[in-house]
């Protein structure tokens, strides 16, 4: 799958709920979490993994979100039951580049659904966050408790630059 065809067929679609684009990641801030998507082209083939996650607003700190490294959340649109996950199947197992683009059409459509109701609403992902793992350690979970900390403190050491400061 060319990878930059299937980002302007997700964007066609995304662009008109409020995603933001730089090459393939997608985003869509929200007053306390921003809702992503990435397409993440194979290093070893013309396949493609739709990843799609979560972190707080407050965590995007600069014009373009954060890679997939800094989610609060991650995961692969592979790994959701939905009605479309033979598509996402399928353009995971693209190696040899014969899928057209616009097959993923109604399977993106889907996707965008299912972030949104399954992250549109902070308040109530706040509450299940806490149901389900109370006062454990982690970005959404310390989001979700009030108690976020600064970047540098869940990226100590990282040598991923996205938080790293300006000298």
């Amino acid at each position: 799958m060319d990878t930059a065809k299937l980002s302007k067929v997700l964007y066609e679609i995304a662009k008109p709920l409020g995603y933001r684009r730089k090459g393939n990641l997608f985003w869509k801030k929200g007053p306390e979490l921003t809702m992503l998507i990435h397409l993440q082209g194979s290093q070893w083939c013309s396949a493609v993994y739709v990843n799609f996650g979560i972190t707080p607003t407050a965590l995007v700190t600069r014009s373009v979100a954060p890679s997939v490294g800094y989610w609060g959340r991650s995961d692969r649109a592979l790994s959701l039951e939905s009605p479309f996950r033979d598509a996402f199947d399928r353009l995971e197992m693209d190696t040899e580049n014969k899928m057209a683009p616009e097959e993923m059409v109604d399977a993106f459509r889907w996707l965008l659904s299912y972030i949104e109701s399954t992250y549109g609403d902070a308040e109530a992902v706040r509450a299940a966050e806490i149901a389900r793992w109370g006062d454990d350690w982690g970005i959404i979970i310390d989001w979700a408790n009030r108690r976020l900390k600064d970047p540098s403190e869940y990226w100590k050491g990282s040598t991923i630059p996205y938080y790293r400061k300006s000298t």
